[in-house]
């Protein structure tokens, strides 16, 4: 009987079928492949052009979308639909100033702009007038609750010294856990004058390698102005060493608006860091892009300015990214020997840099598809279609998301690549301008 139990115990229990979790497709990816599909037989729908345009913004792939838009700009010059996606272009290259008159003119030509009131707030926090700001932000959040534009809302109470509301906004994100409400939250206190709070969050949420990059972040914020604790706190963009507490002058189209002037901060007595800036300044394009173009043609002045030395900055965002509650190494308050990265400049080797392996460079976008192996028929097809245009040209892939592109190139300039873009879309293909950035792998089609 015992022999019996065993081999009946030793016997496995039928295999049970376990679900199979397939990865849903990007949204945004499937509308821009459909917008993409209907501009392949009408390459001058405006709709299927402002459609692929806000999906590349969703994508973060503000070159595409700003070449989309400026297509259906030229479709339809008073379009207040095109005018609000060139506002968004516009704010995700941090130009606030500009993302708001071209916000204003969608306005004026009968666009609701309600459904960009998040981004709306946020040009307004860039550009230090939080109290607008506040209320764009409380408009999205009538219609539809959201955690991110909760988010910009506690930040822009912060900014504007009412504590008080940024710690109810924040409340219910704190009891639910929110990993990026605890980065709002340390950035708020470091805004509101708690700096050693907030890096007490920073060195209890964060590995200790983390923590020691943003500690000076933390103490640096109160000396910002609050245009700079903006984008500091919302983009992960510092202002460098010599401009911190200064704003840029504005443009006189936003002073104009909101009728108050921003004088500098008075620095007084406090310590004014010195070294290399801790952020990049925006460099000035040489050729003129849609959004530049968009005011010229509506007889809106232009800021001009040198272009200055990119210096590589540590994303904030990326850095808050290693929230764990679980972490090993994780500990409460302050670490025993932590090094305080305020109190010495650390010695820079000065050398030349070897060249990278993927440089920056201009292309042409001609198609996007998950299956590679479907490019090379797609390619024969395009140069076959594209009246000679392709013929002789090499064909090149990149990843995009959960997808790829199909590429062409590389140009000399945007300019150049734009031009070749009008050509196809003459030809009756559709396509854009496509700037990958160092280091993005584009590699040839097998």
């Amino acid at each position: 009987m015992g022999m019996l139990m065993s081999a009946a115990v030793a016997v496995p229990a039928p295999l049970q079928a376990q679900p199979v979790v397939q990865q849903l497709p990007d949204p945004a990816s499937e509308r821009l492949n459909e917008a993409l599909r209907r501009l392949s037989s009408n390459p001058q729908s405006l709709p299927a052009l402002i459609e692929a345009g806000r999906a590349s913004i969703e994508l973060d792939d503000a070159d595409a979308a700003e070449g989309f838009f400026a297509r259906a700009q030229a479709v339809s010059p008073e379009s207040g639909a095109v005018m609000a996606g060139l506002a968004v272009v516009a704010l995700r290259r941090e130009d606030a100033a500009l993302a708001l008159e071209l916000f204003d003119l969608a306005a004026q030509a009968g666009e609701s702009l309600d459904p960009y009131a998040t981004d709306h707030g946020l040009a307004y926090d860039l550009v230090g007038e939080n109290l607008r700001a506040q209320e764009r932000y409380q408009a999205a959040l009538s219609r539809e609750e959201n955690a991110e534009t909760s988010r910009r809302l506690a930040l822009s109470y912060a900014i504007s010294g009412n504590q008080n509301a940024s710690e109810t906004v924040l409340l219910p994100l704190l009891q639910r856990r929110d990993l990026a409400a605890y980065r709002t939250r340390a950035f708020a206190l470091a805004i509101l004058n708690r700096e050693d709070e907030a890096i007490t969050i920073v060195e209890t949420m964060l590995p200790a390698r983390l923590a020691s990059r943003l500690t000076p972040y933390m103490r640096y914020m109160p000396q910002l102005t609050p245009s700079q604790q903006a984008a500091a706190a919302n983009l992960g963009s510092f202002p460098p060493v010599e401009n911190i507490g200064r704003d840029e002058p504005r443009p006189a189209r936003v002073v104009a608006r909101s009728g108050v002037s921003q004088p500098a901060v008075d620095m007084g007595s406090r310590l004014v860091p010195e070294g290399e800036p801790l952020g990049p300044s925006t460099t000035q394009r040489n050729d003129e892009s849609a959004l530049s173009r968009v005011l010229r043609q509506q007889q809106v002045p232009q800021e001009t300015a040198e272009p200055v030395e990119e210096v590589e900055q540590q994303s904030l965002d990326d850095a808050f990214a290693g929230f764990d509650f679980d972490d090993e190494d994780s500990a409460s308050g302050s670490r025993p020997g932590a090094v305080d990265m305020t109190t010495f400049e650390p010695e820079r080797e000065v050398r030349e840099p070897p060249p990278p392996a993927h440089p920056a460079r201009e292309w042409v976008q001609v198609a996007t598809g998950r299956d590679i192996a479907a490019f090379r028929f797609d390619w024969r097809r395009l140069v076959r279609n594209s009246q000679g245009l392709l013929e002789g040209r090499e064909a090149y892939r990149a990843r995009w998301n959960q997808t790829n592109r199909l590429l062409t190139g590389p140009f000399d300039s945007r300019d150049e690549a734009q031009q070749f873009v009008r050509q196809l879309s003459a030809a009756g293909i559709s396509a854009f301008r496509f700037s990958s950035s160092v280091g993005e792998e584009v590699v040839p089609l097998d």
